[in-house]
Order: C-alpha cells, then structure tokens, then sequence
C-alpha cells in the first residue's frame, strides 16, 4: 500500500497510472484540442443537460474539463494525479479540487448531497476497484439524482491519438457497467465516436443518437445514465 499526500491510500497498481499522468499534465490539453476532441467534448457536455444551481461531483476530473462548459453553484473535481489536479486549480482556480481515489472518498467525507456525479473521458477505466468507485459513487448522489458515466470500449486500445497506451485500463461493455450499478433507476446506455470523428465530427451527435444507441460498444466511449432511487 502506498501513501500520497492527505493520506489517501493508493494501491500500486493505481500509483503507475497516477504518476503517469502527473508526467503527461503540463501537455495533457494540447492532445485534445483538434475537431475530433472538440466534438466528442460538445456532445458529451450537451449530454449532460444544465446543471445551473446544480451540485456536481467530477470523478476523475482531470485538468477540469467539466469547468470549460457548465457552471454548476457546487462543485468538486476528485482525480488520483497532483499533475493534473495542478492544471486544473491554475485554469480554474475559483475552483475546489481534490486529490482523491475514486474508490475511496471516504476520507474527503463526501456527504449524500450531490445533484450529479459525473466521470467523463474514461476516468473510470483506469480503476482498479470499479464496483467500490460505482458504490461510492452512488453513495454520494441523492436521491432522485443524476449519474452520468463515461468509460472506455474495447476500441479505445487502437485509438491512435491514447495518449496513456502504456497504461492499463479496463474497457466496458454496456452489460459490465450495468451490472455495477444494480440500483440505479431509469438506466440509459449510448455509444460515442464511431466512425465520425474522422469522417466529419459535426455529425457526431447524430452518430451518438443513431448507431451509439443501437451499438453502444461501437463507440470509442460507452456512457451509462441513470437516476438515484429516491429511497
């Protein structure tokens, strides 16, 4: 078991990952900020609805993201890496960011009060316990709110522009992510990024409406959506 700063406890295997991108944070952006990055970051954002007077809780937040396109009343970016949660409080540093585990929070004492928990762009992927992240994720909803979660396909691993190749991460399937959220209401699963981010990223949209919701594993990315029970 190794320690970090705050006491956060990171396994091993969870530590490679986290020095990785603590590497990649100074350059992360510049790889995503072509017309396919662009798109994929329009639909997904547009996905996730208004969030005005919202709480939000960003699991795997990154260098803030999530921050370039909503403005929620609260908010609380959580990522393993000091790199990128650096990156993050210098774009935004209105911001509140926390260098975390996303399968425990229970350090940061996270309460049951979050109108959205979002983990967008694969974060989850790289989790070496995803039923304890899906559970503490859930934990930190209440009820009737929102869930809205990004993972990796099988098809990220040829994706040419990966970034962190030489990192392991576990793709889903829509089955998988299903499983792990047993009590989530009003379950949706969709697909992004098939074939138009090459061909014409505009279209992407119409891409994840049509074939990402008949083929949600087609995708680069596979997103599951759902409702908190309300008790």
């Amino acid at each position: 078991m190794i320690r970090r700063p705050g006491s956060m406890r990171i396994l091993p295997a969870d530590q490679v990952a986290a020095e990785k991108f603590d590497r990649l944070a100074p350059e992360y952006d510049s790889h995503f900020c072509g017309p396919e990055a662009t798109a994929e970051n329009e639909v997904t954002f547009d996905a996730i609805g208004n969030v005005d007077g919202a709480s939000v809780l960003d699991v795997g937040c990154g260098t803030g993201l999530f921050l370039e396109y909503h403005t929620p009343s609260v908010y609380l970016g959580i990522d393993i890496s000091e790199g990128m949660l650096a990156v993050a409080k210098k774009k935004f540093p209105g911001g509140t960011f926390q260098l975390c585990d996303m399968a425990d929070m229970r350090p940061l004492g996270i309460p049951r009060d979050f109108d959205r928990v979002v983990s967008t762009f694969g974060s989850f992927s790289y989790c070496f316990h995803p039923q304890m992240a899906a559970d503490q994720m859930m934990r930190a909803l209440k009820p009737g709110g929102r869930l809205f979660l990004m993972a990796f396909t099988r098809r990220y691993l040829t994706r040419p522009t990966h970034v962190a190749a030489d990192i392991w991460f576990k793709p889903y399937t829509e089955i998988e992510l299903r499983r792990l959220f047993p009590r989530l209401e009003n379950k949706k699963v969709w697909g992004l990024n098939w074939i138009s981010g090459k061909v014409a990223p505009r279209l992407m949209g119409l891409e994840a409406a049509t074939v990402g919701r008949l083929e949600p594993e087609a995708g680069y990315f596979i997103i599951l959506e759902g409702t908190c029970p309300a008790a």
